[in-house]
């Protein structure tokens, strides 16, 4: 599998920091190296076997190439030069079996590491799948509550609705109430008006009628003082006439007539002057 270059370069990347940060005792594992360079396990894997063969290649090992101290030894002996390259097999051969034990180790170490890490990447895959679950759960409580939630609103909308007309039907009513009132005050304050320039009016009128009865009662003593002059004036013209009506009788008695009809004569002006003092009395 052939992997993306720039993913191969991340995985690198955070596999030569780990391995730094280890101070280079132990490799980094695929698990910590996925999870830092946010790639699948399948690039981590591959991308952790190149980053080992790379790292393997980088160390030294025996060449075909004589060692220096072979080349400056061309004059020892042939059993010597024999016995040199025999340990320089032997160390070639020796460095060979524990390369391949380190990279058989590595391998084992790495599958060991994989095996975890798949492990690990199943857990986390059945860890977000529960939660997932759960969310998927929680979704359809919230979705319900929201369904509830979205009825009470409608609810709620058509009560507003209603509350609005009603408030509106009052504030109409309120409207005219206040209008109502408005023309009452305007006319209680008319009729206060009228009624203060009644009550204005008969005060005026009291007083005239008071001026008047005064006024009146002014003209009665003065026509009652009038009339008691004048009743007393009559009295004495009446006691004088009377006084004057004993006298001619007297005088008449005195005379004594003799004739019947000078004697009615006499009578019948007796009988006028009495007429004539009634109507004065």
């Amino acid at each position: 599998m052939e992997l993306n270059p720039t993913v191969r370069e991340r995985i690198f990347s955070v596999a030569d920091q780990l391995y730094a940060e280890s101070g280079k005792a132990s490799p980094p594992t695929v698990d910590a190296v996925r999870k830092q360079a946010k790639v699948s396990m399948n690039d981590a894997c591959t991308g952790m076997r190149e980053w080992r063969k790379t790292t393997r290649s980088q160390v030294s090992i025996a060449t075909d190439e004589l060692p220096t101290a072979l080349i400056q030894a061309n004059t020892a002996a042939l059993h010597a030069l024999w016995h040199q390259a025999t340990t320089l097999a032997n160390e070639a051969l020796q460095a060979a079996q524990t390369a391949w034990q380190a990279e058989r180790s590595e391998t084992e170490v790495l599958s060991q590491q994989m095996a975890s890490a798949y492990e690990n990447q199943v857990l986390e895959l059945e860890q977000k799948a529960a939660q997932l679950t759960h969310l998927a759960e929680e979704g359809a409580r919230q979705a319900e509550q929201m369904a509830a939630l979205q009825q009470r609103a409608d609810a709620l909308s058509d009560d507003n609705i209603l509350l609005t007309a009603t408030t509106e039907q009052a504030r109409a009513r309120i409207a005219d109430v206040e209008q109502h009132a408005a023309d009452l005050r305007r006319e209680l304050d008319q009729a206060f008006e009228a009624l203060t320039a009644s009550l204005n009016s008969a005060a005026e009128l009291r007083q005239a009628q008071s001026r008047e009865c005064q006024e009146l009662r002014r003209q009665l003593e003065g026509c009652r003082q009038q009339v008691t002059k004048e009743s007393a004036a009559h009295n004495a013209e009446l006691r004088r006439a009377r006084e004057d009506v004993a006298t001619l009788q007297g005088k008449l008695s005195a005379l004594q007539p003799s004739a019947p009809a000078s004697k009615r004569r006499r009578k019948d002006a007796d009988d006028r002057k009495d007429g004539a003092i009634g109507k004065i009395s």
